[in-house]
């Protein structure tokens, strides 16, 4: 039985599809924390799995940057940053899978 037939009959609602992205990201607990280097492995519409430089605990909330390529056509590429409030689901020793639970875009890198 396949994961979102599942779902459905446990009265929960599908998962949302992973694209498997790799990003440049930063990511840091608090404002006055230093920022920490990250890649992202996939996302969703609602989270985020990536790469960290140190354990991040679950339940952790976080502010994560991710880095997006706007047009790269041009002699100067112009960049696009996500900006998120993030929540740890899922921690492993090299990275984390995080829900987001608010996010803006600004114009710029990282």
């Amino acid at each position: 039985m396949g994961l979102e037939r599942f779902d459905k009959m446990a009265g929960r609602l599908p998962r949302a599809p992973r694209y498997p992205l790799r990003l440049r990201a930063q990511y840091r607990r608090t404002p006055t924390d230093s920022w920490h280097e990250a890649t992202t492995i996939n996302m969703s519409r609602s989270g985020v799995l990536f790469s960290t430089t140190e354990p991040v605990p679950r339940e952790t909330t976080l502010e994560l940057r991710i880095q997006l390529a706007l047009d790269q056509t041009k002699v100067a590429p112009t960049f696009g940053t996500i900006e998120c409030h993030c929540r740890i689901v899922r921690a492993e020793p090299q990275r984390a899978a995080a829900i987001i639970e608010r996010y803006t875009l600004r114009r710029g890198a990282l």
